[in-house]
């Protein structure tokens, strides 16, 4: 009798110590869930940061990388990026990705084989268009050597 309580103790404690963990919400699903009706624009938008140096000149990365959960994106600049110092961080393809309340994703910006910012910023989502959350669109980077 004795084994059988100490048996059912184990299996008490265990199935109270190993809770599932709580699935994401995305904002798209609450978005299409929330039985609201919506007229969003067609035009795609995108959420980017601008990096200059200590003198508000563009900085021009030699590549750089986004990533945040299960998303990773490695990019070459065009040459209008490195031009205007403009990164695209996160864009309306991929707002699935977005949780509610935002998430957070970091930006790497490499010259030279050597990283000169890394920057976490937050990108939210309004169930029509992606924004960011982060209270500054640029950032200034004291020293690149």
């Amino acid at each position: 009798m004795k084994n059988i309580f100490v048996i059912a103790l184990i299996a008490v404690s265990l199935g109270v110590s190993c809770k599932e963990e709580e699935p994401k919400l995305f904002a798209v699903e609450q978005c299409r869930n929330d039985g609201q009706s919506r007229f969003c624009t067609l035009i795609l938008k995108v959420v980017s940061v601008r990096l200059e140096d200590q003198q508000g000149s563009p900085i021009a990365l030699d590549r750089f990388t986004v990533t945040g959960g299960d998303y990773f994106a490695e990019e070459i600049p065009s040459e209008w990026q490195q031009t205007n110092g403009q990164y695209t961080i996160f864009s309306d393809t991929d707002a699935e990705r977005i949780e509610v309340g935002g998430s957070d994703f970091l930006f790497r910006g490499i010259i030279n084989e050597r990283v000169v910012i890394n920057e976490v910023y937050t990108v939210g989502f309004d169930c029509c268009h992606v924004f960011l959350q982060s209270d500054n669109d640029t950032t200034r980077i004291n020293s690149l050597f």
